[in-house]
């Protein structure tokens, strides 16, 4: 939370609205968010990253910063559809305050827009009409034997499962996990290759949505929706708050390290160790 003393400096909280009052489901309506504030502050808008739910992302518009005098305004529209059946939908975006060294949540009052009823006509006013065609059936199948055989191969296979099933289990565990290391190494190399040769914003953010998506997974925490305190506290090891720390001046500062793609690799690292912490766990399970 933002200190009393810096949040008088900000006057009126963000302010977000939709711009349609109802829509229909799961058509995109525009969500406009604006902020001012003191042109000393860095101020970041919630990205591709961010869980918008009970909405989805459909896409997003910048608008250039204005300043006049010692005041900023940024402004961001958001395309957004829900699939939910509850209406009046609330929400309510955030921005994000730089303050000593970490993103703050600055939270706009809630804008709220209703779902219409495109079936108006009461269900139990609609006219049924029968089908009263007869159908020829077919020569009916000898149960008896299909019921024997079910029963069959149903009590051999729970007596395999009682003999072996916490070591299937855990070797399916084990086979899972793997398989899921495996994918994100593939796809955490081919972004850093991509960061190696072309260091801009948009990789680095697609690199560590990737690293927050595996360790959400990993360790069945919300990661994708952690900022980076969150995340510190989550994982209190020290290169992590510093490789965090370089990425965050490159996302929320523009401020690019030439050996920006060194942080990742100890993060690549980091998830590593994870990993084998995780599967040092399950064999332990496994022969206990």
């Amino acid at each position: 939370m933002l200190p009393d003393s810096i949040v008088q400096l900000f006057g009126e909280k963000p302010k977000g609205q939709f711009l349609k009052d109802s829509i229909q489901l799961g058509e995109p309506v525009a969500y406009t968010l604006h902020f001012d504030y003191p042109k000393d502050f860095q101020v970041v808008f919630p990205d591709t990253n961010y869980n918008f739910k009970p909405f989805e992302l459909s896409r997003k518009q910048y608008f250039p910063t204005r300043s006049e005098g010692n005041i900023s305004r940024d402004s961001v529209v958001y395309y957004l559809a829900s699939f939910e059946l509850t209406t009046p939908l609330r929400f309510s975006l955030p921005v994000f305050i730089i303050y000593q060294g970490d993103s703050i949540p600055y939270y706009a009052p809630k804008a709220s827009v209703s779902l219409k009823e495109v079936i108006s006509t009461p269900v139990d006013t609609l006219d049924v009409q029968a089908n009263t065609t007869l159908m020829p059936l077919e020569r009916q199948f000898n149960y008896p034997y299909l019921i024997t055989a079910f029963v069959s191969i149903l009590i051999l296979s729970l007596c395999i499962f009682l003999l072996f099933g916490k070591r299937i289990s855990r070797y399916i565990q084990l086979l899972k996990l793997k398989r899921k290391h495996r994918v994100f190494e593939e796809r955490f190399s081919r972004g850093l290759q991509n960061l190696q040769r072309e260091q801009n914003l948009t990789h680095i953010e697609q690199l560590l949505s990737i690293w927050k998506q595996y360790l959400e997974i990993l360790e069945k925490q919300p990661f994708n929706s952690y900022t980076s305190k969150e995340i510190k506290e989550a994982i209190p090891i020290p290169t992590l708050k510093e490789s965090l720390l370089v990425i965050d001046k490159a996302v929320y500062g523009n401020k690019i390290d030439a050996k920006i793609e060194a942080p990742f690799i100890q993060l690549k690292k980091i998830a590593t160790k994870r990993f084998e912490q995780q599967r040092q766990r399950i064999q332990e399970k496994a022969t206990s």
